[in-house]
């Protein structure tokens, strides 16, 4: 009998064994299910580190991320202060496993609430600064992103806006892309948000053929009386007297720099007759044709499939070639420039002149004159019955709101009324 009751005792403490067991693991388990967000509710993210349950981008780990983390980022960058591995793996929050100024920028972005969460806790990890596309390579894509993204064109993440970021100026601007292509065809080695010690432009050298010659002083005639645009960072080197202006008084001292004796100040060119005058302007005007992308001295359609193969990133320009593919002056070397350069080889248009309007506005069909066959060209293209080359697109938004519609439709048939 007593045998028969240590049997029994035994059975029911291992029933009640299991049952404990099982307890404790739906415990354990539902402990895991709702850890992450008690720990969110706490302020650290649910997805936490093997070492310890600390945020992304809090550095000195005291539980809140503040811009404390980000100058310790830079203090470990300069050099002037250690970290531990645990918190340089917390302060790589775009996991690229690598502390730079891309971090940096993310975490102030955190502090100012400008994102949510950074791109480790997103899945996006190591891109390099530059590649706004995000697809593993700095090229002349991301250039052309930057510059679309300027013009409203598009729009970018906050991350993307981060990588676009190369200058370092906490700005997205024309200098950003000039970078990226400086980059692409190994004119510069690093981005100045990683080193600020690059040099990508030189005082004076505004031809960037790294000389200063008169031939810099010349470029700078021309842009300040409207002959040619110049990039961002031509204007940078063209303001040899840094301040933060373009004039004739950087004209006078690149050619002073040029010259073993010293060039008369401004004042004094008054001496110079009218038609001396006139035939200093034509030397200047003379060095320049529009359109001569490959710098032959004519514009043939060899020079429009350059452009092309340029918008397709298989070819690069230089800063000359790029002012003289950039026919219409806007900044921006693209598919327009080579329809223009093709319209003027064939005689459509008279002359390649940035101050000139190449189009009509309402004149779809280029007849040069605003009919309802005008009208109907454009209801044509948005049933996809009719293309639209890049010159008749600009003349066909004819309320000027960057988009072709049925308004610009109305618009055109009421100006007919």
């Amino acid at each position: 009998m007593k045998g028969h009751e240590k049997k029994e005792r035994n059975s029911l403490l291992k029933k009640i064994g299991i049952v404990s067991l099982v307890i404790v693991l739906l415990l354990v388990c539902t402990f895991i299910v709702t850890e992450g967000k008690i720990l969110e509710k706490a302020g650290i993210p649910s997805l936490l580190f093997e070492a310890g349950g600390y945020a992304y981008g809090d550095v000195d780990m005291d539980g809140t991320v503040t811009t404390k983390d980000a100058v310790l980022i830079l203090q470990k960058i300069a050099g002037k202060k250690e970290l531990s591995t645990k918190q340089i793996k917390i302060a790589d929050v775009d996991g690229d496993k690598k502390l730079n100024q891309i971090d940096v920028q993310l975490i102030l972005k955190k502090v100012g609430k400008r994102i949510q969460r950074f791109p480790i806790e997103e899945g996006k990890f190591g891109f390099e600064p530059g590649d706004v596309d995000q697809n593993g390579i700095v090229n002349t894509k991301d250039s052309t992103i930057i510059q679309k993204y300027i013009v409203n064109q598009t729009s970018l993440t906050e991350y993307q806006q981060v990588l676009a970021n190369v200058s370092g100026d906490n700005e997205i601007n024309e200098l950003d892309a000039e970078l990226i292509l400086l980059f692409c065809t190994n004119k510069i080695r690093e981005f100045p948000i990683l080193n600020p010690e690059e040099k990508y432009y030189t005082l004076g050298d505004v031809d960037e053929d790294g000389e200063i010659t008169s031939k810099d002083a010349t470029m700078i005639q021309q842009y300040l009386v409207n002959l040619i645009s110049l990039r961002m960072i031509q204007k940078l080197a063209a303001d040899i007297d840094g301040d933060l202006k373009i004039t004739e008084e950087d004209v006078r001292i690149i050619l002073e720099m040029c010259s073993s004796k010293k060039i008369p100040e401004k004042e004094d060119d008054s001496n110079l007759s009218s038609s001396q005058q006139e035939e200093a302007m034509q030397e200047v005007v003379k060095e320049f044709i529009y359109g001569d992308v490959n710098e032959d001295g004519k514009v043939t359609t060899d020079d429009s499939f350059l452009v092309l193969q340029y918008t397709k990133g298989t070819f690069s320009l230089s800063s000359s070639q790029f002012q003289k593919a950039d026919v219409n002056a806007d900044q921006v070397v693209d598919a327009l420039d080579a329809e223009l350069i093709s319209k003027y080889v064939i005689h459509v248009i008279p002359k390649l002149d940035p101050s000139e309007k190449y189009y009509l506005l309402g004149d779809v069909n280029g007849d040069g004159k605003v009919t309802s066959k005008d009208a109907t060209m454009i209801q044509q293209a948005l049933a996809g019955l009719k293309n639209l080359d890049e010159v008749a697109k600009k003349a066909a938004d004819y309320n000027q709101d960057k988009n072709i519609t049925n308004a610009d439709v109305l618009a055109i048939l009421q100006s007919l009324t």
